[in-house]
Parts: C-alpha cells; sequence; structure tokens
C-alpha cells in the first residue's frame, strides 16, 4: 500500500476499534523512508498501545493469578494460557522494535522528532520485551532498550523545549526505567529532577495557553520523585 492509503486504512481499523488490524497495517509506514507528520506519529503509538497494552495487561494479570491460584489443580492450564500471552507479546514487541530500530538506522529522511519518537517507542516495548523475558535475554533487551531511551532523551534535550510534553514524557519513561529495571534509583532521581526542575522553571516564565498535558506529566515526575527519595532515605 502507499502512505496515504496505509494511513486512511489504519484509522479506519482503529474508529472500529480493530487495533489489531490498525497495529498491522501502520506497520507499513515503517518500511517506508518517509519522515512520518506528527498525526502519523500519533496513530502509530494509538494502534501500538491499542494492540500490545491489553496483552500486557493480561500477561501481569495471569501472572498474578499464577503466584496464588485459587484452584491449584489447574496450575498448569494457568502456566499454558501465561505462555500463549507471552508468545503474542514476545511477537508483537520484538516486530515493533525490530522495525523501528531498522528505520532509524535507515531512513535518512527522518526529523530529529521522528527519530526522537521511534527511539522512544523501541524503549518502551523494549522494556516489555525484558519484562517477559529471563536471562540472559532479559540483560541483552534491557541494554538495547536503554540505549534507545538514552538515544531519545539526548535528542529531546537538543530539540524539545523543557515544557513540550515529548521531552517530558521520556524524562518520566526513562527515569521509571532506571528505577524499576536498572534498579539505579540515583540515576532515576537525577533525571526526573532535572527534568521537572527545568520545566518548573521555564513553565512560570512561558505565556499562558495549553499546558495541561505537561501539567500532568509533572505531577507524576514530582510524584516518582518524593517517593523515590523517601524509599532510598529509608534505605541507608
Amino acid at each position: 500500500m502507499q502512505r496515504e492509503e496505509i494511513v486512511q486504512m489504519a484509522r479506519l481499523a482503529e474508529q472500529t476499534e480493530r487495533f489489531d488490524d490498525a497495529f498491522e497495517i501502520i506497520k507499513g509506514l515503517l518500511t517506508l523512508n518517509v519522515d512520518p507528520h506528527v498525526s502519523e506519529l500519533n496513530l502509530l503509538k494509538r494502534a501500538a498501545n491499542g494492540a500490545i497494552g491489553p496483552r500486557m495487561n493480561s500477561w501481569k494479570i495471569i501472572c498474578s493469578i499464577e503466584q496464588n491460584p485459587d484452584n491449584p489443580s489447574y496450575l498448569d492450564k494457568i502456566k499454558e494460557y501465561q505462555d500463549k500471552i507471552e508468545g503474542e507479546l514476545f511477537e508483537l514487541c520484538q516486530e515493533i522494535v525490530r522495525l523501528l530500530e531498522n528505520n532509524v538506522e535507515t531512513n535518512t529522511t527522518l526529523s530529529q522528532t521522528a527519530q526522537a519518537s521511534y527511539l522512544a517507542l523501541q524503549g518502551k516495548y523494549g522494556r516489555y520485551l525484558v519484562e517477559i523475558s529471563s536471562e540472559p535475554d532479559k540483560q541483552t533487551f534491557s541494554d538495547q532498550a536503554l540505549t534507545a531511551y538514552l538515544k531519545a532523551y539526548e535528542i529531546a534535550q537538543k530539540e524539545f523545549q523543557t515544557i513540550e510534553p515529548g521531552r517530558l514524557e521520556l524524562a518520566r519513561d526513562l527515569s521509571l526505567f532506571y528505577y524499576q529495571i536498572v534498579k539505579s534509583p540515583e540515576q532515576a532521581i537525577s533525571i526526573a529532577r532535572d527534568a521537572f526542575s527545568l520545566a518548573k522553571r521555564d513553565i512560570e516564565r512561558s505565556h499562558p495557553g495549553d499546558l495541561k498535558e505537561s501539567v500532568l506529566i509533572m505531577e507524576v515526575l514530582r510524584n516518582n520523585l518524593f517517593e523515590w527519595t523517601n524509599q532510598t532515605m529509608e534505605q541507608e
């Protein structure tokens, strides 16, 4: 399909709430050497989240059930169903990460904004691979996801204003990755604190406007900082 047809059909699938179809179609955009518009980037993000997000939630739920089954005699069946969900997740996440990585490496038309968005998605779905994998794959996926997040954040720090949602989201996700996956609270706190402080400074200087999304992400950063700092102090 051509670019316009890919976008229109993906939107149609999204409107009819067929998110697997929307994701399957919009992946075609990543096989084209084009610089995506913001609307196309957002469509890709929504389609990926619509297809992968519910499966990730299902995996977390069934992992919890496996730990405390109502009927232990069904543990084998529970594990079998967990493996099915993991298999679907692994396939979807690995494919989107591979497509994104290939596009960033080979597509010379990508803008800095698109590169940052693609790398951030690599980090997000690379993190999912970390969570559902075991060693030694877990460490490999962790290293790859962290590299993608760091590259995305480096671009965001150069190209995005401190109060832009895209930059704040990356700071939130990267700091969470350091805290929850890498187990480095110091690095997590440093990234979250710097992002929050810079945004707070600049939001006070900026003209009134639609800053609702930025403010909401800043609140998450602030809450995380409060929680992480307290936990770090308790452990000392």
